[in-house]
């Protein structure tokens, strides 16, 4: 049996409000700007981006650092703190892999492109090693997509799972609400386990099989 954690990624890997060094003014108004520019203007903002987020992780504390909040992704910062949690666990929950499930939008897939390749450098890692990471893209919600959604999550499931026997843990306090309440409802019917923090919490929630919610992983891994 593996373990594999499924991030749904929204876009606060890109917004501009979390860039507060006057330093970084230029960076700020370039993420302001792409807001509304072709996708492929993008690429111009990468870098500065991503040296942003991997500064922040590297300056920081620890995980609970209180700098990182709104300063970094919720999908870094959630997960990094979900993952610690998991290994400090006796036995070791170890997670064979992170996947990042993204909507097909080009801010979508640039978000989790970030975020990738955040939590692949050394600045991140809250724990060693650090699990690959991959990403997955479904359709956004919409009224096109909304009768087949429920079904390409589950295919971006299946596509990792050695087996039925594998825990799959879904972090969903990013992404879109119409994906994560979908993800509710399979995490009934299949199984899942949730995790989720809001950014006012210190600390992430957990949410077992018997739909009761946790401060800590130790009873929600066996519920």
């Amino acid at each position: 049996m593996q373990n594999l954690l499924f991030v749904t990624v929204g876009v606060s890997a890109i917004r501009d409000r979390m860039i507060d060094d006057p330093a970084e003014d230029k960076l700020r108004e370039l993420l302001k700007r792409l807001k509304s520019a072709d996708p492929a203007d993008w690429p111009e903002a990468r870098p500065g981006l991503i040296k942003w987020h991997r500064s922040r992780w590297a300056e920081r504390t620890s995980v609970d650092d209180g700098r990182l909040v709104l300063r970094t992704s919720a999908e870094l910062l959630t997960t990094a703190k979900i993952l610690r949690q998991l290994y400090e666990l006796s036995p070791a929950c170890d997670v064979a892999r992170v996947i990042l499930l993204a909507s097909n939008t080009p801010d979508g897939q640039f978000a989790a492109e970030v975020n990738r390749e955040v939590m692949q450098s050394p600045e991140y890692a809250p724990v060693k090693p650090m699990p690959a990471v991959a990403i997955e893209l479904i359709p956004a919600p919409s009224s096109q997509s909304v009768e087949t959604l429920s079904d390409c999550i589950l295919k971006a499931v299946n596509r990792h799972r050695d087996s039925e026997n594998d825990r799959v843990i879904f972090n969903i306090t990013g992404g879109f609400g119409g994906v994560n309440t979908l993800i509710g409802m399979q995490a009934v019917h299949y199984g899942y386990r949730l995790c989720y923090q809001h950014q006012t919490m210190q600390q992430p929630v957990y949410i077992g099989q018997n739909l009761r919610a946790y401060t800590s992983p130790e009873p929600w891994i066996i519920s």
